[in-house]
């Protein structure tokens, strides 16, 4: 077979595709490709095929190739002895083609075994496609596994897998948004399964079934078109191409593809329902027609907030979207890939799913703070929480704060529902205020004083920081896989315990201004060889860390004044998932934070949490919270170390290559550089943008360009997003505005 044969039918097939935005002649574009694939495949093995059989298997069979789809062929002799000469040259052939085969040998009977309990193996032989060959081979193949494939107890089991694979798909995010749309939950593989099982039960499927497989077919086909296939996601040179093609927007085009697989995936799940039951109601009828229909009136928002099943079937019969017209608004809507791995009302049902897995004893025990604070809210307080997490996001879409948005499209839904006005307040309040806790883990210091009185004022009342606090951890969890990780959880905790002390009036975990007084009043916990070291520590860092954290500090400048040289510590805590990395200095030198993070990029570690500090007498001491795969390998925990003392003693560059190639995020990296100038003595910078290897070290390099000192850093992950905040000063002092200006420039050219 000549390779350049099919090559230029995929190519004629994509030209055509790339030049008609008429659906109904696109799909016949397609139709022609799929019939010159076929007759190119017939024409060339016809004559060599003899005695054998050729058939088409899976999307070939069923004509529904796109552009770079695989072609399945099943080859067919008789029995006994070895395939004769036409099946070598005929299977040689193909290889001498330089096609990328996969080659797989199994008997008839083999092949039905597993198709009694493997639904893809069932579904690739069910509907074979005559090539070439024999037709009496063909018959035998149709006849004998027709025979053995009917609804029997086998079927019924495979029914049974399919069904609960479904109401799992059912619970997680539809937001799979890549060329190869067939693997996406509600997708060609459902619908075509769909069909498949009502053939085999002897069941009608209406035309919403084909209308949804011809559209996904079609927009994969186009996919397939604009990206070859090569990439991983549908970014948004694939997007917006396809989008013209269908008048669609790029954000629109996501959000029709996103609808389309749940209308799949709700088809899908209603074929099932249906044989499982025995075929007495066409449940996919009925749920599809829900999605354009009236939903029935009658039930009131407490009934979909009663349980986590009942606000699925809510959401996914679109019953809960035609109740509520507002949150058809958020209805499939994208926004920022890289971090939300679902469309906003998916997310904001998902947040709900977080609670009542918290609620049931579903998560682990490194949650036990936030389910007992879950625990212990009244029946209202649950209510009011789950209308919170319903409506949070609600004022998405529309332009500015969506907090603010949401608190007024959210106050005139509540009162359609005549709900009494302290509850009504009670859920605006924490929609207006449902990234307070957020924003303070991610972007402030947690360690001042002055942030927590402010916390405390804004939450009003424990009864308020109580429901943050779950709405907060339900909201992180159900952003992204990465969106609450054990040292954000830490965070969260700490704060939590802070605001709560600060507004019951207890004062006992900051510690004294006086920090003599205070070291004296310490002395039996310490040495008294490191009295004079404590005293000297900031005042910041006395009161919010631990006495062993403030003894291992106290002990390593100690080494590091007795032997006037640099001291690093390197300890690994792999249960908590990362290691803390100490550095003491006699004195500061320039750059020092952007040369420890070109070390660190180095060797593949992430930065989660950064502590700078200077003391009295000049000496200089860092903390940081490294992450990465490197903390679980001794050797290169070793040679990290070793290149850190090089690099810190000069011998050495700071500025080694990365090791591996650079994430590249698959969306456009939208940066966001914010300054704070309050203070006198610094100015607080907050980068949020697209995760990438080197991205700190890259920031730090700036620092260094525009002679800028650090005094503080958080460094935060969710996803493939980093939120990022640093107190920058010059010369002791807050930056001015031209400075800032050209900061800010360079940064955004940066990143």
């Amino acid at each position: 077979m000549d390779k350049k044969i099919l090559n230029n039918i995929r190519a004629e097939c994509v030209d055509a595709l790339k030049r008609e935005p008429d659906r109904v002649r696109a799909l016949a574009v397609l139709k022609k490709y799929n019939t010159d694939v076929f007759e190119a495949i017939r024409a060339d093995t016809e004559d060599r095929i003899g005695d054998a059989l050729l058939v088409a298997m899976g999307s070939f069979s069923r004509m529904l190739l796109t552009p770079y789809s695989d072609i399945d062929l099943l080859v067919i002799h008789k029995r006994g002895g070895q395939p004769d000469e036409n099946i070598r040259r005929l299977i040689y052939g193909f290889y001498d083609t330089d096609f990328d085969i996969t080659i797989s040998t199994r008997t008839i009977e083999e092949t039905i075994d597993v198709s009694r309990y493997s639904y893809k193996t069932l579904f690739s032989v069910f509907e074979p496609l005559y090539v070439a060959g024999s037709h009496d081979l063909f018959e035998k193949l149709v006849t004998k596994f027709g025979k053995k494939i009917k609804p029997n107890d086998h079927i019924k089991n495979i029914v049974d897998g399919l069904f609960f694979d479904a109401e799992k798909r059912l619970k997680t995010n539809n937001n799979i948004l890549v060329p190869n749309l067939k693997e996406s939950p509600g997708a060609l593989r459902e619908l075509s399964v769909s069909m498949m099982l009502c053939r085999i039960f002897r069941m009608r499927f209406n035309d919403a079934v084909i209308h949804e497989r011809d559209y996904i077919y079609l927009i994969r086909s186009y996919l397939h078109a604009f990206s070859g296939r090569l990439c991983d996601v549908l970014n948004e040179e694939v997007a917006e191409e396809t989008g013209k093609l269908l008048g669609l927007g790029e954000s629109e085009l996501r959000r029709n593809i996103i609808l389309s697989l749940r209308n799949g995936l709700v088809l899908y799940r209603g074929i099932l329902s249906d044989i499982k039951s025995g075929g007495d109601r066409f449940w996919a009828s009925a749920a599809l027609k829900r999605f354009s229909d009236t939903a029935v009136k009658g039930r009131d928002l407490q009934f979909f907030l009663s349980s986590r099943n009942s606000i699925d079937e809510a959401f996914w019969t679109r019953e809960l979207h035609n109740e509520i017209p507002e949150f058809a608004f958020i209805e499939g809507m994208v926004e920022r890939i890289g971090f939300h791995v679902m469309p906003v009302d998916e997310h904001s049902i998902q947040v709900i799913r977080e609670f009542y897995k918290l609620m049931s004893g579903e998560e682990c025990g490194e949650y036990k703070l936030i389910k007992d604070i879950a625990l212990s809210l009244d029946q209202q307080d649950r209510e009011i929480l789950l209308m919170a997490m319903l409506f949070h996001d609600i004022g998405k879409g529309r332009g500015g704060g969506h907090s603010q948005k949401g608190r007024l499209i959210t106050a005139g839904i509540l009162k359609r529902y005549s709900l009494p006005d302290s509850v009504i307040e009670s859920v605006l309040f924490l929609i207006e205020n449902h990234l307070l806790i957020y924003i303070a883990m991610t972007r402030r210091d947690i360690e001042n004083i002055d942030v927590i009185t402010e916390m405390a004022l804004k939450v009003d009342g424990i009864a308020n920081l109580d429901k943050l606090c779950v709405l907060a951890f339900c909201d992180m969890k159900a952003t992204n896989p990465t969106g609450l990780n054990s040292w954000n959880l830490e965070l969260l905790k700490i704060l939590y315990y802070r605001i709560k002390k600060h507004i019951e009036g207890d004062r006992s975990y900051i510690k004294p201004e006086n920090i003599s007084l205070w070291a004296k009043d310490n002395r039996k916990k310490y040495p008294d060889e490191l009295d004079n070291i404590i005293c000297n520590l900031p005042a910041p860092y006395l009161r919010y860390h631990s006495h062993v954290e403030i003894y291992d500090t106290a002990m390593l400048l100690n080494n590091m004044f007795k032997s006037g040289t640099i001291q690093i510590s390197f300890e690994p805590k792999t249960m908590a998932g990362y290691a803390l990395l100490r550095i003491a200095m006699p004195g500061d030198t320039p750059g020092i934070f952007h040369k420890i993070n070109s070390v660190l990029s180095y060797f593949g570690a992430s930065v989660i949490y950064a502590s700078v500090h200077t003391m009295k007498n000049g000496a200089v001491f860092d903390l940081f919270r490294v992450g990465g795969s490197v903390i679980y390998n001794r050797v290169r925990m070793k040679r990290l170390r070793e290149k850190l003392t090089d690099v810190l003693f000069e011998r050495e560059k700071a500025n080694p290559p990365v090791c591996g190639a650079s994430f590249t995020p698959p969306v456009k990296s939208n940066v966001s550089v914010k300054f704070e100038n309050s203070h006198n003595t610094y100015t607080q910078l907050e980068i949020e943008c697209n995760d990438r290897n080197n991205l700190l070290t890259d920031i730090s390099g700036i620092f260094v360009e525009h002679n800028l000192n650090i005094t503080f850093a958080k460094i935060s992950t969710f996803g493939r997003l980093a939120v990022d905040t640093f107190h920058i000063s010059k010369n002791d002092r807050h930056l001015d505005e031209g400075t800032m200006a050209g900061l800010k420039l360079r940064l955004e050219q940066t990143l």
